[in-house]
């Protein structure tokens, strides 16, 4: 059952056994592709691990199957976030990772809202 793989993944997110939790919901996704609650738990925990590309990739992922899921769309803000965030400071992210997030038309989108940018500078 994907929703025993997902549940399983976020108590280890908890425990921060954060590869064990990776593969859980890769588990998860290979038995239910359109199950949007493991793109978002699998985008949190590449965000913990700090690799926000992969993050981005998973929240985008899971927007393909629902485009108007809010935890997706908060994840892929904060990864948004966090890269401009390093952008300003002296360890600069990933170009690639930027150049990705600025080109999709729903990250534009979401930097045009201004609420979400009122968000985005509060974090």
């Amino acid at each position: 059952d994907a929703k025993l793989y997902s549940n399983r993944a976020a108590a280890l997110t908890k425990l921060m056994a954060y590869p064990d939790a990776l593969r859980d919901l890769d588990d998860c996704l290979k038995i239910d592709p359109k199950f949007v609650k493991a793109y978002s738990r699998k985008g949190t925990v590449h965000f913990m691990m700090k690799d926000y590309k992969k993050a981005l990739e998973d929240y985008e992922k899971g927007l393909e199957v629902d485009p108007t899921h809010k935890e997706l769309l908060d994840g892929k803000a904060a990864v948004l976030a966090k890269v401009n965030e390093q952008a300003r400071s002296k360890g600069a992210p990933d170009p690639e990772t930027v150049r990705h997030a600025m080109q999709d038309p729903e990250v534009q989108k979401i930097l045009k809202d201004p609420q979400m940018n009122i968000v985005l500078q509060q974090m």
